[in-house]
């Protein structure tokens, strides 16, 4: 399907703008102008870049990228043409951290990362709440980069850093979703005590600003280290109760991320657990909500994967039950979903390796003949490489209980086979002892015969 005419000229924009924003930015120092510029002139570039940075937020919101894309890069050659302005020009780099991410080319522009941190560094004059935001949204961009180019400690401690700024200041967010990256993150480095403690200090900033949106957000992450590493920070029902008792209050414009990680999270515990009754209630309400784009957040990828899994396992009891058209049914929404994965992740790789995880499960409960001890082995060795240590572990557990079930095959035939020498040894021990005892008693015999003729050769 081609593209409309005003995507094609706005990414061709783009790629002539993006040009000279590289070379302004690679000139760490600002260069003086032949002629200089009166005020007015400087503050009206500065707020140009406000106006750009806002449209960038809009057609973000529409999910019109190629739009977005372009606002950034105008909005972040106006902040970098004066720098008059170091919260603009912070917001600006921001963005453009944003929409490379969401585009799949932040991994290009690396180099711009490091050298956005120079300049912001040189043209700071004073620091007042709105610089301290500006900085959070940077620093919130920056995380999201450097966990798709795998650097993930420097992402932890980048979120660490956006935590103590929200807390020290004492200011309300208007995004909590560095939070579930954060645990996210510090769970693939199985670093769960961190993530626990996280959540413990995330726990009181909700306590203290009573948003609704960043409890959901709460409950939604203690479900997600209860379901990856079975420790329990907040029981089903403590969850269970929270969204009965604010479900009106929950808005999905608002909390789109948060409500479907929470009834994704609540659905995927009841079928773990085999309460399937309650499943169903929560499955109905996430088919509500749920919507997986091309473009999407890693934190709806990440809740998608939560619905795989789910599916997987509902199929697994499907096929135990021999119920055809549930079965067929849920091979076609796996199928489907399978695929919507696959298109977000051909932007953002960092969850490739616990979809591929994913996929290698449902091969084999759909062909029992695949083998996936290869498959596994190899998606160990990428996790490992992509500093993934939680799927790594988790797929080391799978090829353990794989060579433990294989072995277990294998024993019944050994089993078979030692139960045969046995029996046959028995067999023998039973003909020699029958033969013994025959043999006694024929010597028995021939011993009473012998004292007959005695006796008779006595008379």
């Amino acid at each position: 399907m081609d593209e409309p005419k005003f995507c094609v000229i706005a990414k061709l924009q783009f790629e002539i703008l993006f040009g000279k924003v590289c070379r302004m930015v690679r000139k760490r120092e600002l260069q003086p102008a032949r002629r200089s510029k009166p005020l007015y002139y400087v503050l009206i570039a500065s707020q140009l870049s406000s106006c750009f940075d806002g449209m960038f937020q809009l057609f973000r919101r529409l999910t019109q990228w190629k739009l977005a894309q372009l606002a950034a890069v105008w909005s972040l050659k106006h902040a970098l043409k004066y720098r008059r302005n170091a919260s603009v020009l912070v917001e600006a780099f921001a963005s453009m951290f944003q929409i490379a991410f969401h585009m799949g080319f932040s991994d290009n522009i690396a180099w711009m990362q490091e050298r956005s941190l120079e300049i912001i560094a040189d043209n700071v004059e004073h620091i007042n709440m709105d610089y301290m935001k500006a900085v959070v949204k940077y620093y919130t961009a920056l995380i999201m980069c450097q966990t798709i180019r795998s650097t993930k400690l420097l992402s932890i401690e980048l979120g660490r850093v956006v935590l103590k700024i929200t807390d020290t200041l004492q200011f309300k967010t208007s995004e909590w979703h560095i939070i579930p990256v954060l645990a996210e993150l510090l769970m693939s480095h199985r670093k769960i005590s961190d993530a626990v403690s996280m959540l413990r200090d995330f726990q009181s900033l909700t306590d203290r600003y009573q948003d609704t949106s960043a409890k959901a957000w709460y409950y939604s992450i203690a479900m997600d280290i209860m379901l990856d590493t079975s420790c329990c920070v907040e029981p089903y029902k403590d969850c269970e109760t929270f969204f009965l008792k604010n479900c009106e209050a929950l808005g999905y414009q608002r909390d789109a991320y948060a409500v479907t990680r929470l009834f994704t999270n609540l659905w995927l515990w009841c079928v773990r657990n085999g309460a399937w009754e309650t499943a169903d209630i929560w499955m109905n309400k996430l088919q509500e909500v749920f919507v997986l784009t091309p473009h999407d957040s890693m934190i709806n990828v990440h809740t998608a994967l939560r619905l795989l899994e789910g599916l997987i396992l509902t199929l697994v009891g499907k096929i135990e039950a021999r119920s055809i058209l549930a079965i067929v049914r849920l091979q076609n929404e796996i199928e489907r979903l399978c695929d919507n994965i696959e298109d977000a992740l051909a932007i953002s790789r960092s969850h490739e390796a616990k979809f591929r995880l994913c996929r290698i499960y449902y091969k084999k409960v759909v062909n029992g003949k695949y083998n996936a001890v290869a498959k596994l082995r190899k998606l160990r060795k990428q996790a490992i490489a992509r500093n993934d240590l939680l799927c790594a572990e988790k797929t080391l557990h799978t090829i353990q209980t794989k060579s433990k079930a294989m072995n277990m095959k294998r024993l019944p035939t050994d089993m078979s086979n030692t139960s045969t020498s046995c029996h046959r040894a028995v067999l023998v021990q039973i003909d020699l002892v029958n033969n013994s005892s025959s043999a006694k008693r024929g010597r028995e015999r021939n011993h009473r015969a012998g004292k007959k003729m005695e006796k008779s050769e006595s008379f």
